[in-house]
């Protein structure tokens, strides 16, 4: 999913709740939830400096803006995991493997170096054991840092006003379904050097409604997140409007997919109802019929080839998305603390090490469509200079000359022979 459309539904969110200037928590006791994967990115490195210093830096960087603070680092090597079509999406080429010790020197760029997966673990490490030995606790995620990371915000809360920072715009989703009523004072804050917006999520979810804060992880995940594709042309904040509105459909919809003991039938059925209705579709049409309409009203309406991206999904495909949504909003839900579902029956497959998405179940065309070669001969297709005929198959309205008509190699020639 696009980076922009986060930001979309955060903007959407914000506009949806009172707001605060981060002032307001100069005064009090706070505890901070940091996340350590964007922390890393907050301080510019000078070449020449040690790794051993720069780790340092960090530390007061850390002891200066957040007081009193727990650091989560996310987990690279904990075994595949279902954001690593997100973590390919991201990545760009990687940087060179640098065995570095702490003394050495720094002669890479910041960038370069992050870029590469071992490199930035490494780096991690050291970090992280410079914070324990400085005071500030450490946690590295296994799996889902950001559930983590609501974890410890969740267990601080108890007892003391918490501000979890970080740029992720899933932990601010989480929040809004996991914080509690009897909990302290919970805040979040992009690490974004560019905005200073300061969620109060009590606020927020007394504004929202429960109805929204208790189904918004469906919301997110159905309409596109780093584990889930986001339909074409649905916008982010088009499902949280639809429980703003009470919108029955939605509700039942998302009631479903918080159930833990729904089956595949089950959730397959109702991403399909529900992707029908967000594209406008008819009661009892099916995602494939519907498909049709949409295409054949855009070819009597358009004077332009008609993109397959603008239309619905298969039902092969959106069977596959409702799958991998119901395994996000139950892995939310927990926080991936009793998590049962393998991720291998809910839409994923597992390919060299990776989680990788099932797009589909079908081939994307009939194999006799599949099969069509076009020849471009001259003569009547009748020796094996014809690439049609040296494969095997009959010429067809594709092909240069004959149009699969006039040659010795068209279906009905066959036929005959």
């Amino acid at each position: 999913m696009r980076e922009s459309s986060k930001h979309l539904l955060a903007k959407h969110l914000w506009d949806a709740s009172e707001g605060c200037k981060q002032e307001m928590l100069r005064t009090k006791d706070v505890h901070y939830i940091l996340d350590g994967g964007s922390l890393i990115h907050q301080l510019s490195w000078l070449r020449g400096t040690s790794y051993t210093h720069l780790a340092e830096r960090y530390v007061e960087y850390v002891k200066n803006s957040y007081p009193l603070a727990t650091v989560v680092f996310d987990g690279y090597f904990g075994g595949p995991s279902t954001k690593d079509m997100a973590h390919v999406q991201r990545r760009t080429l990687p940087g060179r493997d640098v065995q570095f010790t702490p003394d050495m020197l720094l002669s890479e760029k910041k960038e370069e170096f992050l870029s590469n997966t071992t490199n930035k673990q490494r780096f991690i490490h050291l970090v992280g054991n410079c914070f324990e030995e400085n005071g500030i606790p450490v946690q590295h995620a296994q799996g889902d840092a950001d559930c983590v990371i609501v974890q410890v915000a969740l267990q601080s809360a108890v007892e003391y006003t918490t501000h979890v920072v970080g740029e992720d715009t899933d932990l601010l989703i989480l929040l809004l379904f996991h914080v509690k009523s009897d909990m302290k004072d919970v805040f979040f804050s992009s690490s974004r050097a560019s905005t200073t917006r300061l969620w109060d999520i009590r606020s927020t979810q007394n504004r929202l409604g429960p109805n929204v804060c208790k189904n918004i992880l469906f919301a997110h995940a159905f309409s596109g997140c780093d584990t889930t594709s986001r339909p074409f042309s649905v916008g982010k904040c088009v499902p949280v409007k639809k429980l703003q509105n009470k919108n029955k459909l939605f509700e039942n919809s998302a009631t479903v997919f918080l159930q833990t003991n729904s089956d595949h039938q089950m959730i397959a059925e109702t991403g399909e109802k529900l992707l029908v209705d967000i594209y406008k579709g008819n009661d009892g049409d099916t995602l494939d019929k519907l498909r049709l309409v949409k295409y054949h009203e855009k070819v009597f309406t358009g004077s332009k080839q008609v993109q397959p991206k603008v239309l619905p999904p298969t039902s092969a495909a959106a069977k596959y998305h409702s799958y991998r949504v119901f395994y996000q909003v139950q892995e939310w839900a927990c926080l991936g603390t009793s998590l049962e579902l393998m991720p291998e029956e809910w839409g994923f497959q597992l390919q060299r090490g990776q989680l990788l998405p099932v797009h589909t179940d079908i081939p994307p065309a009939p194999e006799e469509l599949m099969n069509i070669i076009r020849c471009g001969c001259t003569t009547d297709c009748s020796s094996q200079r014809c690439s049609c005929r040296k494969v095997g198959l009959s010429c067809t309205t594709a092909c240069g000359q004959c149009r699969g008509i006039s040659c010795l190699n068209s279906i009905d020639d066959a036929s005959h022979g």
